[in-house]
């Protein structure tokens, strides 16, 4: 389903780990991965969205809502865009 809407988004670069209640975006490859951002489920359908921060910690967000909204959210404020190009 995460899947799904990264790539309804062509967020290709992107994939999806789970662990326990939340769900991590991550760019890099499988060895390599690089946390983006972390869904964390809060209720039924309500997610909140939280940003890794370089120092290894997450920054929460006051962001919460559904599935869909928080990737949009997320994609809207290009925090999910793949820069792994910028160097080339």
């Amino acid at each position: 389903m995460f899947e799904n809407l990264l790539a309804e988004r062509s967020l290709f670069h992107l994939h999806v780990g789970k662990r326990g209640t939340a769900v991590t975006i991550a760019s890099g490859g499988p060895t390599t991965p690089e946390p983006e951002a972390r869904l964390t489920h809060l209720s039924r359908s309500s997610w909140r969205l939280d940003f890794h921060h370089h120092s290894g910690r997450w920054d929460r967000t006051p962001f919460a809502g559904d599935m869909t909204s928080m990737v949009d959210t997320a994609a809207g404020m290009r925090r999910l865009d793949d820069f792994s190009s910028a160097g080339s």
